[in-house]
């Protein structure tokens, strides 16, 4: 008989436990779940970004290939535009810099390049675009501004190397850079 008061004894001590905690344990299991699938939703919208800025690029380039210079303009303008924080507006900017100065428009290539070393963040694409920025500088005779673009960078020397390389100068970088 003892048995059973005990028992009855541990129901009450149960009921009355869940009668006191049963809200916050109800709020602890919908935060928790809440946070599992906002996670899951948040991830799932960056991809979905990601594979939409990629096709774009994709079809971007198709319309490059194709010379079909209007759709090449607005792919590459919705790109910059609403997916900017992704790679591939910057290489987007590349290419359309690419284009400008096949076209003799330097300022404008100029313009889309510092597009890229402003908004990119990727610091491949930086460097890129500032040896680009020095290309355009040299070709455009500014040989004071071609070597400020390659110095303002992490990669300086081996910006300055290219830069020195194109107008014929030999680059002396630190023996502490090159090992």
């Amino acid at each position: 008989m003892a048995t059973h008061y005990d028992d009855e004894a541990q129901v009450d001590a149960i009921k009355s436990w869940w009668k006191e905690n049963w809200l916050a344990l109800a709020g602890g299991l919908g935060l928790g779940l809440g946070a599992i699938f906002g996670w899951q939703a948040y991830q799932q919208a960056g991809d979905s970004r990601a594979e939409r800025a990629s096709q774009m690029y994709s079809d971007l380039r198709n319309a490059q290939a194709d010379v079909r210079s209007e759709a090449v303009a607005e792919i590459r303008q919705t790109l910059v535009n609403d997916l900017a924080k992704t790679p591939y507006a910057s290489l987007a900017q590349l290419h359309w810099a690419a284009q400008l100065v096949k076209e003799e428009r330097p300022d404008e290539a100029r313009t889309a390049l510092d597009w890229v070393v402003q908004n990119s963040g990727d610091d491949g694409l930086k460097a890129l675009a500032r040896l680009r920025l020095a290309r355009v500088d040299l070709q455009a005779g500014n040989v004071d501004a071609a070597l400020a673009a390659g110095l303002s960078t992490h990669d300086g020397v081996l910006l300055n190397a290219g830069v020195g390389e194109a107008l014929g100068i030999e680059s002396k970088a630190p023996e502490a850079v090159l090992a």
